[in-house]
């Protein structure tokens, strides 16, 4: 089992892993432009803008079992943005709900 805490070079978006690029959303990681969408029904990012890609680095390779808790533009400590994006740190901050800091959301995993 792989679990990944960080910032966007883990989430999958940053570290340029499977064929991730700059050249525009449409283009993003191998898995196309729902690359990100990680909540249960794969429709929407389950934590806005935090780009958590199905292609991260903790996918190892297939039948691994894997959770991407990672979150792009994270910080130590959790924080909202100043576009008002919650941005989950590595720590245990509860705002109730799933605003929860990656060490906590660890924790409970």
């Amino acid at each position: 089992m792989v679990v990944t805490v960080g910032d966007s070079y883990i989430s999958g978006e940053a570290g340029r892993w499977a064929g991730n690029t700059n050249n525009g959303e449409q283009y993003h990681d191998a898995g196309g432009s729902n690359t990100y969408w990680d909540n249960a029904g794969r429709t929407a990012e389950s934590t806005v803008r935090c780009h958590r890609s199905e292609s991260f680095e903790g996918a190892i390779s297939a039948g691994t079992i894997s959770t991407n808790l990672a979150c792009s533009g994270s910080k130590t400590s959790t924080f909202t943005n100043s576009d008002g994006y919650f941005k989950p740190g590595l720590d245990f901050y509860n705002g109730g709900g799933s605003l929860i800091g990656q060490a906590l959301a660890l924790q409970q995993y």
